[in-house]
Protein backbone atom coordinates (compact mmCIF):
# COMPACT_ATOMS: atom_id res chain seq x y z
CA UNK A 1 0.00 0.00 0.00
CA UNK A 2 2.00 3.11 -0.71
CA UNK A 3 1.88 5.84 1.60
CA UNK A 4 -0.40 8.38 0.53
CA UNK A 5 -3.64 5.24 0.61
CA UNK A 6 -2.18 4.71 4.28
CA UNK A 7 -2.27 7.91 5.37
CA UNK A 8 -5.56 8.59 3.61
CA UNK A 9 -7.00 5.46 5.53
CA UNK A 10 -5.42 6.38 8.95
CA UNK A 11 -6.87 9.60 8.48
CA UNK A 12 -10.19 8.87 8.04
CA UNK A 13 -10.93 5.77 10.30
CA UNK A 14 -9.44 7.66 12.92
CA UNK A 15 -11.57 10.50 12.87
CA UNK A 16 -14.49 7.90 12.80
CA UNK A 17 -13.31 6.35 15.79
CA UNK A 18 -13.25 9.21 17.92
CA UNK A 19 -16.50 10.86 16.91
CA UNK A 20 -18.32 7.26 17.40
CA UNK A 21 -16.47 6.12 20.39
CA UNK A 22 -16.36 7.55 24.48
CA UNK A 23 -12.80 7.06 24.66
CA UNK A 24 -12.08 7.94 28.15
CA UNK A 25 -14.58 5.00 28.70
CA UNK A 26 -12.99 2.71 26.44
CA UNK A 27 -10.24 0.43 27.16
CA UNK A 28 -7.09 -0.13 25.26
CA UNK A 29 -7.58 -3.85 24.76
CA UNK A 30 -11.54 -2.87 23.29
CA UNK A 31 -9.91 -0.33 21.01
CA UNK A 32 -7.66 -2.58 19.70
CA UNK A 33 -10.51 -4.65 18.82
CA UNK A 34 -13.05 -1.40 17.39
CA UNK A 35 -9.55 -0.54 15.29
CA UNK A 36 -9.56 -3.67 13.48
CA UNK A 37 -13.42 -3.95 12.96
CA UNK A 38 -12.91 -0.31 11.47
CA UNK A 39 -9.93 -1.55 9.01
CA UNK A 40 -11.94 -4.67 8.10
CA UNK A 41 -14.62 -2.39 7.25
CA UNK A 42 -12.72 0.18 5.09
CA UNK A 43 -11.06 -2.28 3.14
CA UNK A 44 -14.09 -4.06 2.14
CA UNK A 45 -13.81 -5.81 -1.24
CA UNK A 46 -10.48 -4.37 -1.81
CA UNK A 47 -7.05 -6.42 -1.38
CA UNK A 48 -4.79 -5.26 1.56
CA UNK A 49 -2.29 -7.59 2.61
CA UNK A 50 -2.49 -8.68 6.73
CA UNK A 51 0.63 -7.09 7.20
CA UNK A 52 -0.50 -3.60 5.75
CA UNK A 53 -3.54 -3.84 7.92
CA UNK A 54 -1.74 -4.73 10.86
CA UNK A 55 0.76 -1.89 10.42
CA UNK A 56 -2.19 0.63 9.80
CA UNK A 57 -4.46 -0.54 13.06
CA UNK A 58 -1.24 0.02 15.32
CA UNK A 59 -0.97 3.31 13.56
CA UNK A 60 -3.91 3.97 14.07
CA UNK A 61 -3.79 2.97 17.91
CA UNK A 62 -1.05 5.17 18.39
CA UNK A 63 -2.45 7.89 16.75
CA UNK A 64 -5.23 7.94 19.45
CA UNK A 65 -3.49 6.78 22.62
CA UNK A 66 0.41 6.49 21.39
CA UNK A 67 2.89 9.11 19.26
CA UNK A 68 1.40 7.70 15.96
CA UNK A 69 4.06 7.35 13.91
CA UNK A 70 6.38 7.65 16.14
CA UNK A 71 5.44 4.85 18.14
CA UNK A 72 6.44 2.49 15.61
CA UNK A 73 10.23 3.92 15.56
CA UNK A 74 11.31 4.18 18.82
CA UNK A 75 10.05 0.84 19.53
CA UNK A 76 12.59 -0.54 17.09
CA UNK A 77 15.25 -1.80 19.19
CA UNK A 78 18.53 -0.96 16.45
CA UNK A 79 17.21 2.81 16.54
CA UNK A 80 19.43 4.63 19.07
CA UNK A 81 18.54 8.32 18.02
CA UNK A 82 15.70 9.76 16.26
CA UNK A 83 16.05 13.07 14.64
CA UNK A 84 12.89 14.88 13.45
CA UNK A 85 13.32 17.83 11.09
CA UNK A 86 9.68 19.34 10.26
CA UNK A 87 6.89 16.90 9.32
CA UNK A 88 8.60 16.05 6.39
CA UNK A 89 12.04 14.72 7.23
CA UNK A 90 12.96 11.77 10.06
CA UNK A 91 16.32 10.45 10.68
CA UNK A 92 17.53 7.98 12.26
CA UNK A 93 20.50 6.48 13.80
CA UNK A 94 20.90 2.45 13.56
CA UNK A 95 24.54 0.78 14.45
CA UNK A 96 26.16 3.93 14.36
CA UNK A 97 24.49 4.97 10.83
CA UNK A 98 22.43 7.61 10.23
CA UNK A 99 19.79 7.52 7.07
CA UNK A 100 16.61 8.94 6.50
CA UNK A 101 12.90 7.13 6.24
CA UNK A 102 10.96 7.18 3.88
CA UNK A 103 8.11 8.11 6.46
CA UNK A 104 6.56 11.55 7.01
CA UNK A 105 4.13 12.87 9.08
CA UNK A 106 0.54 13.87 7.94
CA UNK A 107 1.38 17.39 9.04
CA UNK A 108 2.50 19.97 11.11
CA UNK A 109 0.04 19.88 13.18
CA UNK A 110 0.09 16.02 13.56
CA UNK A 111 3.57 16.42 14.58
CA UNK A 112 2.77 19.41 17.02
CA UNK A 113 0.22 17.18 19.06
CA UNK A 114 2.54 13.75 19.08
CA UNK A 115 4.72 16.63 21.16
CA UNK A 116 2.62 18.12 23.03
CA UNK A 117 1.51 14.65 24.65
CA UNK A 118 5.17 13.81 24.88
CA UNK A 119 5.82 17.03 26.91
CA UNK A 120 2.65 16.52 29.14
CA UNK A 121 3.87 13.00 30.36
CA UNK A 122 6.73 14.86 32.13
CA UNK A 123 4.40 17.91 33.32
CA UNK A 124 6.50 20.05 30.78
CA UNK A 125 5.05 22.80 28.70
CA UNK A 126 6.20 23.96 25.20
CA UNK A 127 4.90 26.84 22.95
CA UNK A 128 5.96 29.75 21.35
CA UNK A 129 6.28 31.74 24.49
CA UNK A 130 8.79 28.98 25.46
CA UNK A 131 9.66 27.67 22.66
CA UNK A 132 12.62 24.95 23.38
CA UNK A 133 12.34 22.06 26.18
CA UNK A 134 14.28 19.09 27.10
CA UNK A 135 11.96 16.18 28.46
CA UNK A 136 11.59 12.65 28.00
CA UNK A 137 9.53 9.62 27.21
CA UNK A 138 8.16 7.18 29.89
CA UNK A 139 11.23 4.47 29.24
CA UNK A 140 13.74 7.48 30.01
CA UNK A 141 14.88 8.34 26.14
CA UNK A 142 15.75 12.10 26.18
CA UNK A 143 14.16 14.19 24.43
CA UNK A 144 14.84 18.06 22.97
CA UNK A 145 12.19 19.77 21.57
CA UNK A 146 12.12 23.16 19.21
CA UNK A 147 9.21 24.91 17.46
CA UNK A 148 9.12 27.97 15.46
CA UNK A 149 9.97 30.67 15.65
CA UNK A 150 13.36 29.34 16.28
CA UNK A 151 13.26 26.63 14.08
CA UNK A 152 12.75 27.44 10.32
CA UNK A 153 11.66 24.20 9.05
CA UNK A 154 8.96 23.02 11.44
CA UNK A 155 8.99 21.86 14.61
CA UNK A 156 12.36 20.02 15.71
CA UNK A 157 12.42 16.75 17.32
CA UNK A 158 15.81 14.80 19.05
CA UNK A 159 15.44 11.94 20.36
CA UNK A 160 18.06 9.90 22.32
CA UNK A 161 17.14 6.20 23.54
CA UNK A 162 18.78 4.37 26.08
CA UNK A 163 19.12 0.20 26.26
CA UNK A 164 16.53 -1.33 27.82
CA UNK A 165 19.55 -3.15 29.55
CA UNK A 166 21.70 -0.82 31.68
CA UNK A 167 25.24 -0.65 31.20
CA UNK A 168 27.20 -1.79 33.63
CA UNK A 169 30.85 -2.08 34.95
CA UNK A 170 31.71 -5.63 33.33
CA UNK A 171 30.76 -4.39 29.62
CA UNK A 172 32.74 -1.88 29.85
CA UNK A 173 35.78 -3.86 30.39
CA UNK A 174 34.38 -6.28 28.01
CA UNK A 175 34.43 -3.32 25.38
CA UNK A 176 37.68 -2.06 26.25
CA UNK A 177 36.77 1.09 27.26
CA UNK A 178 37.54 0.44 31.02
CA UNK A 179 40.34 -1.36 32.83
CA UNK A 180 39.70 -3.84 35.64
CA UNK A 181 42.50 -2.23 37.91
CA UNK A 182 40.45 1.36 36.89
CA UNK A 183 37.12 -0.08 37.42
CA UNK A 184 38.98 -0.96 40.66
CA UNK A 185 40.24 1.77 42.09
CA UNK A 186 36.69 4.02 40.56
CA UNK A 187 34.54 1.34 42.94
CA UNK A 188 36.88 2.08 46.32
CA UNK A 189 36.53 5.95 45.39
CA UNK A 190 32.80 4.86 45.57
CA UNK A 191 32.37 3.62 48.57
CA UNK A 192 34.64 5.91 50.33
CA UNK A 193 32.00 8.72 48.99
CA UNK A 194 34.37 10.88 47.44
CA UNK A 195 33.16 13.27 44.95
CA UNK A 196 33.72 12.16 41.82
CA UNK A 197 32.80 15.03 38.12
CA UNK A 198 32.47 12.83 35.12
CA UNK A 199 33.05 15.30 32.13
CA UNK A 200 32.38 14.96 28.53
CA UNK A 201 31.01 16.33 25.39
CA UNK A 202 27.40 15.75 23.88
CA UNK A 203 26.82 11.80 22.89
CA UNK A 204 30.46 10.62 24.91
CA UNK A 205 28.37 8.67 27.17
CA UNK A 206 28.76 10.81 30.73
CA UNK A 207 25.18 9.33 31.84
CA UNK A 208 26.05 5.92 30.70
CA UNK A 209 28.96 5.71 32.50
CA UNK A 210 27.35 7.35 35.31
CA UNK A 211 24.69 4.36 35.15
CA UNK A 212 27.30 1.71 35.21
CA UNK A 213 29.47 2.97 38.59
CA UNK A 214 26.09 3.78 40.39
CA UNK A 215 26.25 -0.22 40.50
CA UNK A 216 28.94 0.10 43.33
CA UNK A 217 27.19 2.16 45.44
CA UNK A 218 26.06 0.13 48.78
CA UNK A 219 22.22 -1.15 48.45
CA UNK A 220 21.53 0.21 52.05
CA UNK A 221 22.84 3.79 51.19
CA UNK A 222 19.92 6.58 50.62
CA UNK A 223 20.58 8.20 47.44
CA UNK A 224 18.66 11.39 45.87
CA UNK A 225 19.63 12.40 42.23
CA UNK A 226 18.56 15.55 40.92
CA UNK A 227 18.01 16.31 36.96
CA UNK A 228 17.07 18.53 34.56
CA UNK A 229 15.71 15.49 32.94
CA UNK A 230 15.22 12.18 34.76
CA UNK A 231 17.68 10.42 32.98
CA UNK A 232 19.41 7.68 35.66
CA UNK A 233 18.75 4.18 35.92
CA UNK A 234 20.28 3.52 39.12
CA UNK A 235 18.66 -0.09 39.69
CA UNK A 236 20.61 -1.57 42.48
CA UNK A 237 19.57 1.20 45.81
CA UNK A 238 16.31 0.23 47.25
CA UNK A 239 15.83 3.76 48.97
CA UNK A 240 16.14 6.25 46.18
CA UNK A 241 14.74 9.42 46.27
CA UNK A 242 14.52 10.74 41.94
CA UNK A 243 13.87 14.87 42.15
CA UNK A 244 13.86 16.25 38.37
CA UNK A 245 13.75 20.40 37.86
CA UNK A 246 10.32 22.00 36.53
CA UNK A 247 10.39 25.47 34.06
CA UNK A 248 8.09 27.91 34.19
CA UNK A 249 4.58 28.05 33.17
CA UNK A 250 3.10 30.32 30.80
CA UNK A 251 2.42 32.95 33.20
CA UNK A 252 6.03 32.55 34.18
CA UNK A 253 6.22 31.02 37.64
CA UNK A 254 6.33 27.40 39.06
CA UNK A 255 9.87 26.88 37.92
CA UNK A 256 12.39 24.89 40.24
CA UNK A 257 15.94 24.79 39.05
CA UNK A 258 18.45 22.83 40.45
CA UNK A 259 20.03 25.82 42.08
CA UNK A 260 17.22 27.13 43.68
CA UNK A 261 15.91 23.98 45.31
CA UNK A 262 17.98 24.39 48.40
CA UNK A 263 17.65 28.01 49.01
CA UNK A 264 15.60 27.76 51.59
CA UNK A 265 16.93 25.51 53.85
CA UNK A 266 20.91 26.37 53.08
CA UNK A 267 20.38 30.01 53.77
CA UNK A 268 18.08 29.39 57.05
CA UNK A 269 21.34 27.70 57.88
CA UNK A 270 23.79 30.32 56.96
CA UNK A 271 21.64 32.76 58.83
CA UNK A 272 21.54 31.21 62.03
CA UNK A 273 25.08 30.33 62.47
CA UNK A 274 25.88 34.19 61.57
CA UNK A 275 23.51 34.87 64.44
CA UNK A 276 25.08 32.14 66.86
CA UNK A 277 28.91 33.29 65.82
CA UNK A 278 28.27 37.02 65.84
CA UNK A 279 25.49 38.06 68.15
CA UNK A 280 24.78 35.98 70.87
CA UNK A 281 27.83 35.73 72.79
CA UNK A 282 27.54 39.49 73.09
CA UNK A 283 24.15 39.82 74.18
CA UNK A 284 24.24 36.39 76.76
CA UNK A 285 26.16 38.29 79.34
CA UNK A 286 25.23 39.53 82.55
CA UNK A 287 21.46 38.07 82.24
CA UNK A 288 19.96 35.82 85.00
CA UNK A 289 18.56 32.18 83.81
CA UNK A 290 15.22 33.25 83.09
CA UNK A 291 16.50 36.26 81.33
CA UNK A 292 18.40 34.51 79.54
CA UNK A 293 15.62 32.43 77.87
CA UNK A 294 13.82 35.38 77.04
CA UNK A 295 16.37 37.09 75.52
CA UNK A 296 17.33 33.88 73.56
CA UNK A 297 13.18 34.11 72.68
CA UNK A 298 13.33 36.87 71.62
CA UNK A 299 16.70 37.09 69.17
CA UNK A 300 15.45 33.08 67.55
CA UNK A 301 12.05 34.80 66.79
CA UNK A 302 13.55 37.93 65.33
CA UNK A 303 15.91 35.71 63.10
CA UNK A 304 13.31 33.45 62.24
CA UNK A 305 11.04 36.10 60.98
CA UNK A 306 13.60 37.39 58.97
CA UNK A 307 14.61 34.99 57.53
CA UNK A 308 11.37 33.54 56.49
CA UNK A 309 10.45 37.48 54.98
CA UNK A 310 14.02 36.58 53.18
CA UNK A 311 13.14 33.59 51.32
CA UNK A 312 9.69 34.51 50.67
CA UNK A 313 11.02 37.55 48.95
CA UNK A 314 13.57 35.34 47.21
CA UNK A 315 10.69 32.84 46.09
CA UNK A 316 8.09 35.77 44.83
CA UNK A 317 11.21 37.62 43.09
CA UNK A 318 12.31 34.22 41.06
CA UNK A 319 8.62 33.47 40.89
CA UNK A 320 8.48 29.89 42.75
CA UNK A 321 7.64 28.20 45.82
CA UNK A 322 10.01 27.39 48.37
CA UNK A 323 10.66 26.60 52.01
CA UNK A 324 12.44 24.28 54.87
CA UNK A 325 11.34 23.38 58.25
CA UNK A 326 13.45 24.36 61.24
CA UNK A 327 13.44 22.36 64.72
CA UNK A 328 16.39 24.56 67.04
CA UNK A 329 17.41 23.85 70.12
CA UNK A 330 19.11 26.30 72.32
CA UNK A 331 20.53 25.31 76.14
CA UNK A 332 22.28 27.27 78.65
CA UNK A 333 22.58 27.64 82.67
CA UNK A 334 20.26 24.11 83.01
CA UNK A 335 17.56 24.94 80.95
CA UNK A 336 16.61 24.90 77.44
CA UNK A 337 14.03 26.74 74.62
CA UNK A 338 13.16 24.82 71.44
CA UNK A 339 11.91 26.17 68.39
CA UNK A 340 9.55 24.84 65.91
CA UNK A 341 8.09 25.37 62.04
CA UNK A 342 6.99 21.87 60.76
CA UNK A 343 7.14 18.31 61.39
CA UNK A 344 11.31 17.69 62.52
CA UNK A 345 11.04 17.22 66.23
CA UNK A 346 12.52 17.43 69.53
CA UNK A 347 12.83 14.78 72.32
CA UNK A 348 14.22 14.53 75.44
CA UNK A 349 15.99 11.08 77.48
CA UNK A 350 16.22 10.73 80.38
CA UNK A 351 13.41 10.84 82.98
CA UNK A 352 11.98 8.70 80.55
CA UNK A 353 11.00 9.62 76.98
CA UNK A 354 9.46 13.12 75.92
CA UNK A 355 8.38 14.60 72.72
CA UNK A 356 9.06 18.73 73.39
CA UNK A 357 7.94 19.84 70.33
CA UNK A 358 4.41 19.18 68.37
CA UNK A 359 4.56 18.74 64.83
CA UNK A 360 2.55 21.10 62.39
CA UNK A 361 1.38 18.42 60.15
CA UNK A 362 -1.92 17.53 58.72
CA UNK A 363 -1.80 14.09 60.21
CA UNK A 364 -0.93 15.75 63.60
CA UNK A 365 -3.66 17.62 63.28
CA UNK A 366 -6.21 15.20 62.60
CA UNK A 367 -4.59 12.97 65.56
CA UNK A 368 -4.88 15.77 68.09
CA UNK A 369 -8.76 16.22 67.03
CA UNK A 370 -9.55 12.34 67.57
CA UNK A 371 -10.18 12.27 63.47
CA UNK A 372 -6.86 10.03 63.14
CA UNK A 373 -5.11 7.13 65.80
CA UNK A 374 -1.59 7.38 65.94
CA UNK A 375 -1.51 3.77 64.39
CA UNK A 376 -3.45 5.14 61.45
CA UNK A 377 -1.42 8.37 61.23
CA UNK A 378 1.39 6.71 60.41
CA UNK A 379 0.14 5.02 57.06
CA UNK A 380 -1.95 7.90 56.03
CA UNK A 381 -1.14 9.45 52.60
CA UNK A 382 -1.18 13.12 53.83
CA UNK A 383 1.82 12.27 56.09
CA UNK A 384 4.37 14.46 54.49
CA UNK A 385 1.70 17.50 54.13
CA UNK A 386 3.04 19.86 56.67
CA UNK A 387 0.81 23.00 58.03
CA UNK A 388 3.88 25.83 57.20
CA UNK A 389 7.18 26.20 56.47
CA UNK A 390 10.00 29.27 56.62
CA UNK A 391 9.50 30.93 52.83
CA UNK A 392 6.45 29.36 52.08
CA UNK A 393 4.26 32.19 53.24
CA UNK A 394 4.47 35.88 54.50
CA UNK A 395 2.79 34.67 57.96
CA UNK A 396 4.63 32.63 60.55
CA UNK A 397 3.48 31.62 63.89
CA UNK A 398 6.92 29.93 65.53
CA UNK A 399 6.04 27.07 67.99
CA UNK A 400 8.32 27.92 71.40
CA UNK A 401 9.01 25.53 74.17
CA UNK A 402 10.93 25.70 77.43
CA UNK A 403 12.39 23.48 80.46
CA UNK A 404 15.10 22.15 82.53
CA UNK A 405 17.85 20.36 80.95
CA UNK A 406 19.27 17.88 83.65
CA UNK A 407 23.03 16.39 83.26
CA UNK A 408 23.00 12.86 82.05
CA UNK A 409 19.71 14.05 79.94
CA UNK A 410 19.82 13.15 76.24
CA UNK A 411 18.54 15.62 73.54
CA UNK A 412 17.93 14.59 70.18
CA UNK A 413 16.34 16.35 67.14
CA UNK A 414 15.27 14.32 64.63
CA UNK A 415 13.04 13.83 61.41
CA UNK A 416 9.88 12.16 61.16
CA UNK A 417 11.35 9.17 59.20
CA UNK A 418 13.72 8.82 62.23
CA UNK A 419 11.63 7.82 64.76
CA UNK A 420 8.41 6.61 62.41
CA UNK A 421 9.66 3.05 62.56
CA UNK A 422 10.97 2.73 66.15
CA UNK A 423 9.02 2.07 69.44
CA UNK A 424 9.49 4.36 72.57
CA UNK A 425 11.23 1.15 74.47
CA UNK A 426 13.57 0.76 71.47
CA UNK A 427 14.47 4.22 71.21
CA UNK A 428 15.20 3.94 75.29
CA UNK A 429 17.64 0.95 74.75
CA UNK A 430 19.40 2.33 71.34
CA UNK A 431 19.89 5.97 73.19
CA UNK A 432 20.64 5.00 76.80
CA UNK A 433 21.94 8.11 78.30
CA UNK A 434 24.01 6.05 80.52
CA UNK A 435 25.89 4.08 77.60
CA UNK A 436 26.50 7.19 76.03
CA UNK A 437 29.62 8.07 77.99
CA UNK A 438 31.92 9.41 74.47
CA UNK A 439 31.73 10.66 71.44
CA UNK A 440 32.37 7.55 69.65
CA UNK A 441 29.32 5.96 71.59
CA UNK A 442 26.71 8.75 70.57
CA UNK A 443 27.96 7.83 67.15
CA UNK A 444 27.66 3.91 67.22
CA UNK A 445 24.03 3.99 68.99
CA UNK A 446 22.90 6.49 66.07
CA UNK A 447 24.45 4.26 63.44
CA UNK A 448 22.89 0.94 65.32
CA UNK A 449 19.50 3.13 65.07
CA UNK A 450 19.48 4.35 62.12
CA UNK A 451 20.82 1.04 60.58
CA UNK A 452 17.09 -0.15 62.49
CA UNK A 453 15.03 2.05 60.97
CA UNK A 454 16.59 1.38 57.31
CA UNK A 455 15.72 -2.00 57.59
CA UNK A 456 12.48 -1.59 58.28
CA UNK A 457 12.01 -0.10 55.26
CA UNK A 458 11.65 3.66 55.97
CA UNK A 459 12.22 5.48 52.67
CA UNK A 460 11.60 9.37 54.08
CA UNK A 461 14.30 11.48 55.34
CA UNK A 462 15.87 9.88 58.07
CA UNK A 463 18.12 12.36 60.38
CA UNK A 464 18.98 12.62 64.07
CA UNK A 465 21.35 15.20 65.91
CA UNK A 466 22.20 14.24 69.42
CA UNK A 467 22.99 16.45 72.26
CA UNK A 468 24.39 15.09 76.23
CA UNK A 469 23.65 17.74 79.15
CA UNK A 470 26.37 17.92 81.51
Amino acid sequence: MDQELMGKALEDIRKRIQENINLTKTTDEMLEGQVREEVERYFNGKFVSIKDKALLGNQIFSAIRGFGLLDTIINDDTVTEVMINGPGEIFIEKSGKLGRLEDQFESEEKLQDIIQRIVALAGREVNQANPIVDTRLPDGSRVNVVLPPISLKGPIVTIRKFSKEPMTVEKLIQYGSLTPQIAQVLQLFVRAKYNIFICGGTGSGKTTFLNAISNFIPRDERVITIEDSAELQIANVDNLVRLETRNANTAGVGAVTMQEGGYASKSTIQFLNNWFDYTVGKGIRGKGREQLMDYLQGEIEQCIQKQNRLVYEYAREKKIRTGTTLTLLAMAEGKYITAQVGDSRAYCLGRGLRQLTEDQSVVAREVKAGRLSKEEAKHDKRRNLILQCIGDSENLQVAYGRGRAEAGEVFFLCSDGFVHELEDHEIKELLNPSLLVSRSAIKKSLIEAVSLVKSRGERDNITVVLVKAH
